[in-house]
């Protein structure tokens, strides 16, 4: 068994947009949260192993 300790766990966050455009308004789509941070990566890593 492996144990990660996180002290400090982050929010990945990814914005889907339909187009961008540089210097106006642009609206997301979708936003999906995953956790993340050092800990974390590295668990979901050992976890794949």
């Amino acid at each position: 068994m492996i144990l990660c300790v996180c002290p400090n766990p982050a929010i990945d966050k990814f914005i889907y947009l339909d187009d961008f455009k540089e210097g106006s308004v642009n609206r997301i789509n979708q936003e999906l949260s995953y956790p993340g941070g050092k800990g974390v990566h590295v668990a979901l890593g050992v976890r794949e192993m």
